[in-house]
């Protein structure tokens, strides 16, 4: 009988909580609707499809934002945006082309700065825009990987560097055309970034990064190596 009423007391403590994400959810959802997200993000799909579509993009997809972000890195975000793209969502419209360099034009920075209550909710909601298809629990983190092979592939034969910015030094260094990645291990979901990287036209038809043609080991060590990455100051060289 106390196993029982132990096992019944955690049954209804476990359906509190759920109850209460599914309440924050729900109001998670107001929030982004009040501070009218859905201007500059698609919170629904699909992913733009032509040029054009993708020149008049304001800021990235939402509507599979839960697939791809980790809730604590929405919820701090949300409050204090910081810049994750040198030169914007879309390079292009916010460069002008130099002599030796382009000249980054100053791209827009999210004006969210939600409190604290309203960043937790709204990112519970954003937590449940998902992608039904992506395969989940097919990346196992491992603290101990070929970091040489992994750094020659990323550096090298991959050239990511040429549009992603790592922390080399201390200092962010790299491409301005991608989102950094020096902090990717505490803001992305580590199956949406070996999805990712293995078909980026998937979740962006019109992306300038190519498919990768690559062995499944492959594509899980290069996930290793980005999800190992987890703030500016390291070194990632």
């Amino acid at each position: 009988m106390r196993i029982m009423k132990i096992f019944f007391l955690s049954f209804i403590a476990l359906l509190l909580v759920i109850s209460v994400d599914i309440a924050k959810a729900a109001d998670g959802k107001e929030v982004v609707e009040q501070n009218k997200c859905g201007a500059c993000h698609n919170m629904s799909g699909p992913p733009a499809k032509s040029i054009d579509d993708i020149l008049n993009k304001k800021a990235p997809d939402l509507f599979y934002s839960g697939s791809k972000f980790q809730e604590k890195f929405l919820d701090e975000f949300l409050q204090k945006p910081y810049r994750l793209r040198p030169a914007g969502t879309v390079y292009v419209n916010n460069v002008k082309p130099g002599k030796e360099i382009d000249e980054i034009q100053n791209p827009p920075l999210c004006a969210s700065k939600l409190s604290k209550k309203d960043a937790e909710a709204a990112a519970k909601y954003l937590m449940t825009l998902k992608d039904p298809n992506m395969k989940t629990g097919i990346y196992k983190a491992k603290s101990e990987f070929s970091k040489t092979r992994a750094k020659l592939i990323f550096f090298k034969s991959g050239a990511c560097n040429a549009c992603h910015q790592v922390s080399i030094g201390g200092n962010a260094k790299g491409g301005l055309s991608g989102p950094v990645l020096y902090n990717a291990g505490a803001r992305l979901n580590g199956d949406w970034v070996l999805s990712y990287i293995k078909d980026p036209h998937y979740w962006d038809p019109k992306v300038w990064m190519p498919k990768n043609d690559v062995p499944d080991a492959t594509l899980l060590l290069l996930t290793n190596f980005v999800m190992s990455m987890e703030k500016l100051g390291g070194d990632n060289e």
